[in-house]
């Protein structure tokens, strides 16, 4: 059980402090409940219960209904819109910490980049060195030899409520925009090869060996999007964590080095024929 509390003390068990002292009345606040990778694989994840307890009174609060949202402020989609367009198209920056666009803590940092889908037959690569994880399916103590807890790449629409790409297959199966470190591909250098592209262009890009499909919006397909590098428990100095919230791609390569995501848009033929170094050269 976690408990939500005025009074909150440092390092108490399982207690997390309510708005600060200060804090205007009626300013919207959020409790963040990530789940990264669920004990034993690709499950269900249950919802936890969740309840308000006032002068000795306690109130449950009804989950959702399935396929409801919970909308973003103006203030959030604005912040994390300003901070990737400032970074300009293709080029990964840390957004400034201000535009609380993306909640990030101490342990969970975000690199951000706009791209338009380029259309036709070109696609988006992303290409960097990858950090290490832990393996397996179960818990392990950190920090370990690992570099991150966890990190993906993500395809974003900056729309309230900066919804994650999910595309409906004609098979009734479901692509989120998503792909964690778990589910990358590596070359023999320990280099991934992130592929941006449209369903039709699936069966092409998994061809390609090392190369790594992650979907543009089916329904959205001249929408921007917005990439997100997701650092997570960074136990290394080229973490995303380090990189100043600048808005500034110079300064996030200079932090990351091989780990820093090159980007561009490329003709899938020409990437198929050349690989990537054909496209990022």
């Amino acid at each position: 059980m976690l408990t939500l509390r005025p009074d909150a003390a440092p390092g108490q068990t399982n207690v997390l402090p309510l708005a600060p002292e200060g804090t205007p009345a009626g300013r919207a606040g959020y409790l963040i409940y990530r789940v990264y990778l669920p004990t034993g694989g690709d499950q269900a994840v249950w919802l936890p219960g969740v309840a308000f307890e006032q002068d000795g009174t306690t109130v449950n609060v009804p989950l959702c209904a399935p396929g409801s949202q919970v909308g973003a402020t103006p203030d959030m989609v604005a912040g994390l819109s300003a901070a990737a367009t400032t970074s300009g198209d293709l080029q990964f920056a840390r957004g400034t910490s201000s535009n609380g666009s993306l909640f990030p803590n101490p342990d969970n940092a975000y690199l951000e980049a706009s791209v338009t889908p380029p259309g036709g037959d070109n696609v988006v690569v992303v290409r960097a060195k990858a950090p290490t994880t832990p393996g397996g399916e179960h818990p392990a103590p950190w920090p370990s030899a690992a570099n991150l807890r966890y990190w993906s790449l993500c395809a974003d629409l900056p729309t309230p409520p900066l919804p994650v790409v999910v595309n409906t297959l004609p098979d009734g199966t479901v692509d989120y925009g998503c792909r964690a470190d778990e589910a990358t591909a590596l070359d023999s250098t320990g280099y991934y090869t992130f592929v941006v592209g449209t369903e039709a262009q699936r069966a092409a890009i998994d061809g390609i060996p090392g190369a790594t499909f992650i979907p543009f919006s089916t329904d959205n397909p001249t929408t921007p999007h917005v990439l997100l590098l997701r650092n997570l428990l960074g136990n290394f100095p080229y973490a995303v964590q380090n990189v100043p919230p600048d808005n500034n791609p110079a300064s996030a390569a200079a932090v990351m080095g091989s780990y820093y995501p090159q980007a561009a848009v490329c003709p899938l033929s020409t990437l198929q024929a050349g690989g990537p170094a054909a496209c990022l050269s």
